[in-house]
């Protein structure tokens, strides 16, 4: 549900002082901000296995973010999921004992005695009250960390025109008012002008992806609830009226 938050007036200019002939008209600059609830949660979770020998480090590895994809998608509840698994590495680390004996050109001198691998994945999913649960079931999946990176609005569309709205109602409430204290009318809007203070258009962060499917879901162990966070976006803009 959208909701309009805050509004505020930041200036006005009133002009046409000369001739009687003159088109008069008034400038105003409103603000408003509209919030949504998230409605999808972003996880971060990291895959990690080693073993002595480099292939098996790498198949514990994969199989890890098979896992992921394969049993992430069936979590219980869940509408929408994409998972993205963006970095690999792998690193072949030498026994301690002869760091400790070469100090100085162990690099050279000692080899890979162990090999780690690693990947970084991200996951986006519908609803966003499923984090917690999505947090704890990847706990189960993978050896490394897993954290709630936090929540998104997977289409901001609908609120970035809720607020505009919003700002331009305000701002033509106002200059109505200002126009009545003078002794004139409000007439026709002349110009609006979207604002956007930071400089660039808002983001929009849409979540793509096939719909969870399959008969058989899985929960995890340890289910935990969370609550989705608000998502806020905020409109300014310039308005011309005509002064009659």
């Amino acid at each position: 549900m959208l909701r309009v938050v805050s509004l505020w007036l930041f200036g006005l200019m009133l002009f046409g002082c000369g001739a009687p002939d003159e088109a008069r008209s008034i400038t105003i600059r409103a603000s408003a901000t509209a919030e949504a609830t998230a409605d999808t949660f972003v996880v971060n979770a990291a895959a990690m296995a080693g073993s002595r020998r480099r292939d098996e480090a790498i198949e514990r590895l994969a199989a890890q973010i098979a896992a992921v994809r394969r049993d992430a998608a069936r979590l219980e509840g869940l509408s929408a999921l994409t998972v993205e698994a963006a970095d690999l590495s792998i690193e072949g680390v030498p026994a301690a004992t002869c760091v400790a004996a070469y100090e100085y050109d162990w690099e050279r001198l000692c080899a890979p005695s162990e090999y780690r691998t690693r990947s970084a994945l991200t996951l986006r999913g519908r609803p966003a009250a499923l984090a917690g649960d999505m947090v704890s079931l990847l706990s189960e999946l993978v050896s490394g960390d897993v954290a709630l990176s936090g929540y998104e609005l997977s289409d901001r569309t609908a609120l970035e025109q809720e607020a505009l709205r919003s700002a331009m109602a305000s701002g033509r409430t106002r200059a109505a008012l200002i126009a009545e204290a003078s002794g004139d009318a409000l007439g026709r809007l002349i110009d609006a002008q979207p604002l956007d203070d930071r400089g660039t258009g808002g983001d929009v962060i849409v979540v793509t992806g096939t719909r969870a499917g399959g008969r058989d879901r899985v929960s995890p162990r340890t289910p935990i609830a969370l609550d989705p966070t608000v998502v806020r976006e905020e409109a300014t803009v310039r308005l011309t009226f005509a002064i009659e």
